[in-house]
């Protein structure tokens, strides 16, 4: 650049507006080169797997509260006067690092006279050893809003496995969850005889036979729950049936009978 400038410098007329120019260009190069966008390209971004195609809710990713998460979501809505009404769903789901944040949520609505109606979550999350920032959501929440002898539960849980391959769900995991599954999908005939198909009979049928599935497996379970039997629960209000077309098929689909009974309020 220096013989350039000195070449120049012979030419009066032009030496001002081409070494101005000259310079510009030689350091608005070398300020590209060292940013590292001198070459056209930068480094391609490391991509974590994803954590699934889609999650329960219907959307893909975005759990809660970490950027990385699933929701598994079950809402069960009763509106028919003297009838039990229930629904249930399972997610299983590999996740990785480094930030993890499931959402498990089970929410049970009642609006009518001598109903019992109760939502059942079961979240388990096959996680990679190595994440940092570990984040998971599980809630119950059951609400009476004008009801008459209404029982409403709900039912949450959450089992976490450490494993140094998320990428591949044990075989004892799978297993577990096709039970499981198979026995949310009609939830009426796997308590039969046993236990009574209202509130009470499902949270029994939920410690012995759900948890205990779960404890067969080596992992972390969190369970919440929530029993409502006051005629409207404190700032509740109506609440729409979901629309088929916008909300998931619920696994164990929503059954009626009668002969509903009350469950007072438990905790595991």
């Amino acid at each position: 650049m220096e013989k350039l400038l000195a070449s120049l410098a012979k030419h009066r007329r032009i030496v001002y507006p081409i070494a101005g120019l000259v310079v510009l260009l030689g350091l608005s190069a070398g300020g590209l080169a060292a940013s590292g966008t001198l070459s056209g390209s930068t480094p391609a971004a490391t991509e974590q797997p994803s954590a699934g195609t889609a999650d329960s809710s219907g959307g893909n990713g975005g759990g809660f509260p970490a950027a990385n998460g699933r929701n598994n979501i079950v809402q069960v809505i009763n509106y028919t006067d003297g009838s039990v009404k229930s629904g249930g769903r399972d997610d299983v789901t590999h996740m990785w690092g480094p930030n993890v944040g499931p959402k498990n949520e089970a929410v049970a609505f009642s609006s009518c006279v001598k109903c019992s109606t109760a939502a059942i979550a079961i979240q388990i999350v096959v996680v990679d050893a190595k994440v940092r920032n570990f984040q998971p959501l599980n809630m119950a929440e059951a609400v009476n809003y004008q009801c008459s002898g209404c029982t409403t539960c709900a039912v949450a849980i959450q089992y976490f496995i450490q494993v140094s391959d998320p990428t591949v769900i044990p075989n004892d995991v799978r297993k577990q969850v096709k039970l499981i599954d198979a026995e949310l999908r009609d939830l009426p005939t796997a308590m039969a005889p046993k236990y009574p198909y209202d509130c009470l009979g499902i949270n029994a049928f939920v410690d012995d036979v759900f948890i205990a599935q779960l404890k067969q497996l080596v992992g972390s379970l969190d369970v919440k729950r929530h029993t409502e039997t006051a005629p409207t629960t404190p700032g509740a209000s109506p609440m729409a049936s979901p629309s088929p077309s916008s909300t998931p098929p619920v696994s164990g689909s929503p059954t009626e009978s009668p002969t509903p009974s009350a469950q007072p309020t438990s905790s595991p």
